[in-house]
């Protein structure tokens, strides 16, 4: 089944879409937490789908989220 489109027609708050906060914030180090929980969260999903391609794109996410936090750990 997909998904309807039609409330996606209007376009976005401008405002919204702004990114506040200096270079420097830009720059810091990734939040360990949230890389971990998007790593989790590859896996779950490697779980619920049926397609092969898919579960092993998930996997190898889930593994980049994880050494990207690996090594965010490591540089504090």
């Amino acid at each position: 089944m997909r998904a309807r489109t039609d409330s996606a027609k209007s376009p976005a708050d401008p405002a919204l879409l702004a990114v506040t906060g200096s270079d420097e914030m830009l720059a810091e180090k990734p939040d360990i937490e949230m890389l971990l929980g998007n790593a989790d969260r590859c896996r779950r999903l490697a779980l619920a789908v049926g397609d092969r391609h898919t579960v092993e794109t998930l996997i190898a996410m889930a593994r980049e989220y994880e050494a990207q936090a690996d090594r965010a750990e490591t540089s504090h």
